[in-house]
């Protein structure tokens, strides 16, 4: 949440979104991960757990997470914020939210680089506004200084992937490694229990048993992972 409302204050691109963006924004990075039960979508779908079957095996958790928070916490009165919006923003803000929540699943981490490279490269640059953000208020205010919605969507997604991998970019070491070992415990719990299971054992998940393997674990994860999305991101 502080990762991403800083940089919707400082990135140059994030100046197009709007205040209700920058709300959805606030809501949808402390929420998604609400709820969450210690495990990947990889095991949910290897168990065909509840929640797999429920959401088709397609972005489990995420989808969950975003239905708990529309249809437990917005729905109740005590804490339905919201109920002064018209209609019409609080479709705009709950599709912005959902939109947002779905594209903190890592099966869409590479997708979110790629994009992001693209948008940075000038010479596609032009090429992928038309094709990938073109929709009719482009047409009508394209030389407006107001982003259409679909690209200041792109924005928000890009946003909060980049805030759910900000741990390892803390300026902190202490920060960064409290993170790392809470990840790395709940990786551990998932081996176990995929191992009770007679599931195929998550390989990364398996191999975190001392100091050493978690370092190395870490490097990786930021070599491939952190490393390429914050390159591409600081290009725009």
């Amino acid at each position: 949440l502080h990762v991403d409302f800083m940089l919707a204050c400082r990135a140059k691109r994030a100046r197009d979104l709007t205040a209700l963006d920058v709300l959805a924004l606030k809501v949808a990075a402390l929420c998604h991960d609400v709820d969450h039960p210690g495990h990947s979508n990889d095991f949910e779908v290897k168990s065909s757990s509840e929640l797999a079957l429920r959401y088709n095996d397609a972005s489990v958790l995420e989808n969950y997470h975003a239905s708990f928070v529309f249809a437990t916490l917005l729905r109740n009165p005590s804490t339905d914020f919201l109920a002064n919006l018209s209609r019409a923003s609080y479709r705009e803000f709950r599709k912005a939210v959902i939109s947002m929540i779905l594209a903190t699943d890592m099966a869409r981490h590479g997708a979110h680089v790629d994009s992001l490279r693209a948008f940075a490269d000038r010479t596609s640059f032009t090429s992928l506004t038309r094709h990938s953000f073109s929709d009719k208020s482009d047409s009508d205010d394209r030389d407006s200084r107001v982003a259409s919605p679909r690209r200041r969507q792109f924005y928000l997604d890009q946003l909060i992937h980049l805030g759910d991998m900000s741990a390892q970019c803390s300026p902190s070491f202490d920060t960064a490694k409290d993170w790392a070992e809470r990840i790395a415990d709940e990786f551990r719990k998932q081996a176990a229990r995929e191992q009770e299971m007679s599931l195929p054992v998550s390989p990364f998940m398996a191999r975190l048993e001392t100091a050493a393997d978690l370092a190395l674990g870490q490097v990786a994860f930021i070599d491939y992972v952190v490393q390429p999305l914050f390159a591409a991101a600081q290009k725009i």
